[in-house]
């Protein structure tokens, strides 16, 4: 979380050889980190069918959003 804003603080110019319509702005907004959707619902049934993994899985994902939200980044769940 700490590299987002060392590696894309706001105000930064843009260098983008495949968006060139960006190139030279300047990043503004808010920090997202796009997170892919199994992590919400994971389909691997060796997780899936043991109630402990489920849990652990629930208790790290908490822990990560907490850790998200205390850096101020947003995480936003998107399909792969």
């Amino acid at each position: 979380m700490k590299e987002i804003d060392l590696k894309y603080p706001k105000g930064k110019k843009i260098h983008s050889i495949k968006y060139p319509e960006l190139e030279g702005q300047r990043l503004r907004g808010d920090a997202v980190l796009e997170v892919p959707a199994e992590n919400l619902q994971p389909t691997d049934p060796s997780i899936t069918s043991e109630p402990k993994k489920m849990k652990e899985l629930d208790d790290r994902r908490a822990r990560f959003e907490q850790i998200a939200a205390d850096a101020g980044v947003e995480l936003r769940y998107t399909a792969e």
